[in-house]
């Protein structure tokens, strides 16, 4: 039996020929990664006494190959920070023309870094997302070929393919959920940090370099809060999906190969889903027992009858019972929105209305939607 690999080979022989560049490129890689470990292996037997022949005759050959190595890694790392320095003066400079203070240089280097910082990242997304589609088609593998194996159905060269992918596939979510981890540390720091510069505008007190690094981050922030949003819906919806599947899945009786693959495949993500729902539902016990504390403690300041211990409390709880606050305001909102909302498609239906009656409730449902589902006039 082929392997999907060969498969796609059969119809497409680019790809074949791309299959084994590519291959060519990894085994060439590793050969000088081996050698560079190798080399320094053996320079610290060197620097313990002499060398065998045979260890030396080694090291002579290795060293181009490290040194080479070595000289592609310096190049990359110079090439990576050019690129970087690029894309951060013109942030620079696109801050400086939002104020009108830019020079002619000035005007004329931002005409020529600008579209040469947006191919660059331009270029950077299509390499991102090939790659995604790669790892994801890899990861799709091995979810279909561990549902074989569980059935006891694989082939010779699927128990080989499986063994190859498996490893990577889990090396690959290990390092996602790291890049995940540090991604969400940067954009916290960002957050925090034009909260804090916010608060030295309010009192005027801004320097000329805090005013470029909030020009800077300020719509950067907002524009991740807002993509953090939709995600936050999309995920939500996709999850809430994958979960409904699994039950009408695991209702079923005699499951084909495939629908066996996909609730194999959506399992583990409906479980991840219930373990956000608990913990939300948690966080969402824990702010509201917080709030009932923050009520009691802050009665008994007013009476002056607060202990030492009970004022690190009340400051330590006082952050949860806000985040309390705002969660009770959003849901407030938001249930307004929903019910204003189905009135108004529930008259707009009804028959038997004025004229004057219908004009002011589709008048009332346009200002409705333009709004974004807020109210927007009378």
């Amino acid at each position: 039996m082929l392997t999907q690999t060969e498969q796609a080979a059969q119809q497409d022989p680019s790809a074949e020929r791309k299959r084994k560049q590519k291959e060519g490129d990894a085994e060439r890689y590793r050969a000088r990664k081996a050698a560079a470990a190798r080399v320094v292996e053996l320079e610290a037997l060197k620097e313990q006494g002499p060398l065998t022949e045979q260890q030396a005759a080694e090291l002579a050959e290795l060293e181009p190959k490290a040194q080479q190595k070595q000289k592609k890694k310096e190049s990359t790392a110079k090439y990576r920070q050019v690129k970087k320095a690029e894309a951060a003066r013109v942030v620079e400079l696109e801050a400086l023309e939002g104020r009108g203070r830019l020079t002619e240089a000035q005007v004329v280097e931002l005409a020529e870094l600008r579209p040469k910082v947006a191919q660059q990242k331009q270029k950077q997304n299509e390499n991102v997302a090939k790659y995604r589609r790669v790892r994801k088609a890899e990861a799709a593998r091995v979810v279909e070929l561990e549902a074989l194996e569980g059935r006891g159905r694989l082939t010779e060269e699927q128990v080989v393919e499986l063994a190859e992918l498996r490893p990577k596939v889990a090396q690959q979510k290990q390092k996602q959920n790291e890049n995940v981890a540090k991604y969400r540390r940067v954009r916290k720091a960002e957050a925090a940090r034009v909260a804090e510069l916010e608060a030295l505008e309010e009192r005027g007190r801004l320097t000329e370099e805090q005013v470029v690094e909030f020009a800077e981050l300020q719509p950067k922030v907002a524009q991740q809060k807002q993509k953090r949003k939709k995600w936050d819906a999309k995920y939500h919806r996709a999850r809430k999906t994958e979960a409904d599947r699994v039950v009408e899945l695991e209702a079923l009786e005699g499951l084909t190969v495939e629908q066996e693959v996909e609730l194999a495949g959506l399992r583990p993500k409906a479980e991840q889903w219930q373990k956000r729902k608990e913990g939300f539902a948690e966080r969402y016990r824990a702010r509201k027992v917080a709030a009932a504390r923050v009520v009691e403690l802050e009665a008994l300041k007013e009476q002056g009858r607060l202990t030492v211990e009970q004022e690190a409390e009340l400051s330590e709880l006082r952050p949860k019972a806000q985040q309390w606050q705002k969660q009770k305001e959003r849901f407030a909102d938001w249930y307004q929105a929903r019910k204003a909302a189905a009135r108004v498609a529930e008259l707009e239906g009804l028959e038997g209305l004025t004229a004057e009656q219908g004009w002011s409730w589709r008048s009332f449902g346009r200002r409705w939607r333009r709004g974004g589902g807020r109210r927007t006039g009378t």
